[in-house]
Parts: C-alpha cells; structure tokens; sequence
C-alpha cells in the first residue's frame, strides 16, 4: 500500500525514537535504525513522485509547446527536397 511522503516521514520518526530508547535491547534497537532508514527512503521516493505529479499538473507557462524555438532562427538546409536524388 502506497502512502504519502509525508506519512513515512512521520513512521520513520517514530522508529527514530524507538531505536534510541535505552530499555530497548540493542537488536532491536538496531532493527528499529534500519526500519527508520528504509521509511525515510520511502518518503523521499514519496516526495519525489508527488512533485513530480503536481508539475503534471501544472505544466511550465514560460516555454509554450505548440512552439519551436528553431524553427524560425535556422532553417534546415535543402528541406523539402529528396536527398541523394537528381
């Protein structure tokens, strides 16, 4: 099941705060960082993907599609003909 970043995040601090408590054995203590490590990963990805979709979204107004930039400042030579044709 996919959650948001931020979720993860907040997973991730949780296991951070289990892994430095002190009544904890220390294998577990250790399995709890590796736990913290993977979901704060998984928040990043999270992070990355949800910015990613928001500039779907929102595509850039400053460079238009329907435009090609050189279009107009360098024509292709001998376009339109047959090349390697008499």
């Amino acid at each position: 099941m996919a959650l948001p970043g931020e979720r993860y995040s907040r997973i991730a601090t949780v296991y951070d705060k289990a892994a430095a408590d002190q009544m904890v054995p220390a294998p577990q203590r250790a399995a709890f960082v590796r736990k913290a490590e993977w979901f704060r990963m998984l928040a990043q990805i999270g992070a990355k993907k949800e910015a990613a979709a928001s500039k779907k979204e929102r595509p850039d107004e400053t460079c238009p599609e329907t435009v090609c930039p050189f279009a107009e400042s360098a024509p292709m030579k001998g376009a339109g003909q047959w090349v390697g044709f008499d």
